[in-house]
Parts: structure tokens; sequence; C-alpha cells
């Protein structure tokens, strides 16, 4: 997981029909989680779906919701295979 700064401004959020970006990035609420566009293909996941994280250490499972999809350039190539 990367900790998302606003300031950083190197996110780009995919709209909700996926065919293009947000002009500004959404306000990220508690429990809620952007994952990468892959996680459309890989998972058949959606928007409004849950993602259960799993914290081995702590022994417990944090349920968060997919609140959209972003690209981010820096990691993109880390991406292709997926």
């Amino acid at each position: 997981m990367i900790p998302y700064r606003k300031s950083e401004n190197r996110y780009r959020f995919f709209n909700a029909s996926m065919d293009g970006y947000l002009e500004t990035a959404p306000d990220i609420r508690q429990g809620e989680v952007y994952v990468p566009a892959s996680f459309v293909s890989m998972f058949d996941a959606g928007t409004g779906d849950e993602l259960l994280l799993r914290i081995a250490r702590e022994g417990r499972d944090l349920p968060l919701r997919i609140g959209g999809f972003y690209e981010d350039p820096a990691m993109g190539s880390a991406m292709i295979g997926m």
C-alpha cells in the first residue's frame, strides 16, 4: 500500500466509466481505498466492492471499500505484467 498525498499530484484517477480521468482528485474517505486499474481485469473488482486486507502481525482483517481506480505513472511499469 502507498499512502496518498494530495500535494504530490502524481496519481491519475479514472472516471466511473474507466474511459478517462477525473479532473480533480477524489476525496478519499475513511475505510476507502483506490486500487490500480488492473484489479478490474485480474479480480473483476468494481467500485463499492469490499477488499479485505489481512494484517497477519495483528491477526485480524481490515475491510476496505473500493472507491475507484487509479493510474500511477511512476508505478505504471510495475503493473505491466498484471
